[in-house]
């Protein structure tokens, strides 16, 4: 389940996930991903550029 792609909070969705909660899913996701989630859905959550 793609954090950009859900409205459910973080914290649902890093249990989804297998973690704890979101304090424990942010830094892998952040080392991994670059950015943490919340940086990330919101420049990803729209979608791709209409074209």
């Amino acid at each position: 389940m793609p954090c950009a792609t859900t409205s459910l909070p973080i914290d649902t969705v890093a249990r989804t996930c297998g973690f704890a909660d979101g304090v424990a899913l942010r830094p892998h996701f952040r080392r991994i991903v670059g950015v943490p989630p919340q940086t990330y859905r919101a420049t990803f959550a729209a979608g791709p550029p209409a074209g």
